[in-house]
């Protein structure tokens, strides 16, 4: 069909979703390029290039995530009406199936939520006004993104792709959380990040049109795209490199590695736990406190009956005055020590120490 170019500048209404994926397939659009800097929970460099390549078809969101990203899609409207009716801003949106494409690199496009065509409140502060806009729907204010902390670093920078095609200035991100708070930021542009993210776009999509495979990485989207490309075995045997020799014994290695370090944990928790007994707090030679309060659930409705359990955690709460009769040095004496082969692979496996504050 023929493709309706728009009042903003370099952006075209393809109509219907299948003439948009087939357009998307000719570049790297806003939402895709975090994974050229390895930074998208979502897409790999890898697993991108097997896409974009004609490799792999691109990946359909099923379940629990197609019906998260459904209902983003539904909530996209209120959310800009409500930033538009808190700022005073005038928006301009448009159908989901435009794309904005970059003047100088056609291979570089994007499809903001809308743009912010007069914006009173930053003319007032001598801002510019026009920038894009882009939508986002999160269950918890506090969810593995990071939302508690700002904007996350994969939005940052489908932004700054975005500003990068569209031209504009800056980029307002607004948010609902938990489905009652909207939170909002003005992204300003980086220039200089931005002649960077051009130059990765450019140079990936030039190793999609020569072939030139990327390395293979360790994310989940790679180890699934992987799984599509080659869904069933051939019956062939093939003589493998010196490499994967090597991937093969760091492979065996991690996983006994995960098994020591798992009977570890097992037990210094023990440990921990029973020198602890029923004392609520402990407290460990280096100052360090222990918490293994009790913590009592109600249930939920006539499926799941009420429950208690103890929480195991390092914290910095105020202890009370009393005080519980000091356990033995030794340890409890029915605990097993710690196999030494175990304790010597888990560290060399584990050197970090767990967060402060993690349920054990």
């Amino acid at each position: 069909m023929a493709k309706e170019r728009l009042p903003v500048e370099h952006v075209v209404d393809y109509g219907n979703r299948a003439d948009w994926l087939a357009a998307r397939r000719s570049g790297i659009g806003a939402s895709e390029s975090a994974a050229l800097f390895g930074l998208s929970p979502y897409q790999s460099r890898f697993s991108l290039w097997l896409i974009k390549s004609g490799r792999v078809p691109e990946w359909e969101p099923e379940g629990d995530v197609a019906e998260r990203l459904r209902w983003g899609q539904l909530l996209e409207g209120p959310i800009a009406d409500e930033h538009a009716l808190r700022t005073g801003r005038k928006l301009w949106r448009f159908s989901s199936f435009c794309i904005a494409q970059h003047p100088q690199l056609p291979c570089m496009f994007a499809t903001p939520d809308g743009f912010i065509i007069e914006a009173p409140d930053r003319r007032a502060l001598g801002l510019a006004e026009e920038g894009t806009l882009q939508i986002k729907n999160t269950a918890n204010v506090f969810d593995p993104d990071g939302w508690s902390a700002g904007v996350p670093q994969h939005v940052q920078i489908q932004v700054q792709h975005e500003l990068a095609v569209t031209g504009r200035d800056y980029a307002t991100v607004a948010t609902l959380a938990m489905g009652n708070k909207l939170m909002t930021w003005d992204v300003p542009r980086l220039d200089g990040f931005i002649e960077e993210l051009q130059i990765q776009v450019e140079t990936f999509w030039e190793s999609v049109q020569s072939g030139q495979e990327p390395e293979v990485d360790g994310h989940p989207r790679t180890l699934e795209a992987l799984k599509r490309l080659h869904p069933k075995d051939n019956g062939c045997v093939v003589n493998l490199p010196g490499g994967a020799l090597e991937a093969w014994d760091q492979l065996r290695a991690a996983k006994e590695a995960g098994k020591a370090a798992e009977r570890l944990q097992a037990v210094a928790e023990a440990r921990v736990k029973a020198w602890l007994g029923p004392n609520t707090f402990g407290v460990l030679p280096d100052g360090t406190r222990l918490s293994y309060k009790t913590i009592d659930n109600p249930g939920y409705t006539n499926v799941v009956p009420p429950y208690s359990y103890r929480m195991l955690r390092q914290t910095k709460e105020p202890l009370p005055a009393e005080r519980a009769p000091e356990p033995p040095p030794g340890g409890p004496p029915e605990l097993a020590p710690v196999p030494s082969d175990d304790l010597t692979v888990a560290r060399k496996a584990a050197r970090k120490p767990s967060k402060k504050g993690k349920a054990a």
